[in-house]
């Protein structure tokens, strides 16, 4: 699970989020990458 990713791990992606609490909870958690269908790209600042 991406909770107990250790900090010094390959980077992990996940894929198909088109939620965007899902989205942000998921990059809080250090996730690299996310796949998704309907998200844009984070606004600067955000």
């Amino acid at each position: 699970m991406a909770e107990e990713r250790p900090r010094r791990s390959p980077a992990l992606y996940v894929h198909t989020i088109n939620d965007p609490a899902v989205y942000d909870r998921y990059r809080k958690i250090g996730v690299f990458g996310i796949y998704t269908d309907f998200i844009s790209p984070p606004k600067p600042g955000r």
